[in-house]
């Protein structure tokens, strides 16, 4: 399973979706962890197709998505590792 973490540092939920993502990175090892600037990274941003509504979570089994979650909570985050992982 991956994580893709694509934010920027001017939105309002920078901050709590980086601290949610480095406590997933610690908690999940197994887990592979990415994460791309929406500013700086476009070629991959328009490769998963995400737009301005930030930050998001990808969730990626053999390289397909699952779901993604926008502005996404640790309940959220949970939820969906329960359910596909």
């Amino acid at each position: 399973m991956q994580i893709i973490n694509i934010s920027v540092p001017w939105a309002k939920e920078y901050f709590q979706s980086q601290k949610l993502f480095k406590e997933l990175q610690n908690d999940y090892p197994e887990i592979e962890f990415k994460e791309y600037d929406f500013d700086y990274n476009r070629k991959q941003i328009n490769y998963y197709q995400v737009g301005p509504m930030l930050p998001i979570f990808l969730f990626l089994d053999n390289n397909q998505e699952i779901t993604r979650l926008y502005r996404p909570t640790k309940e959220e985050v949970l939820k969906v590792l329960q359910k596909f992982y």
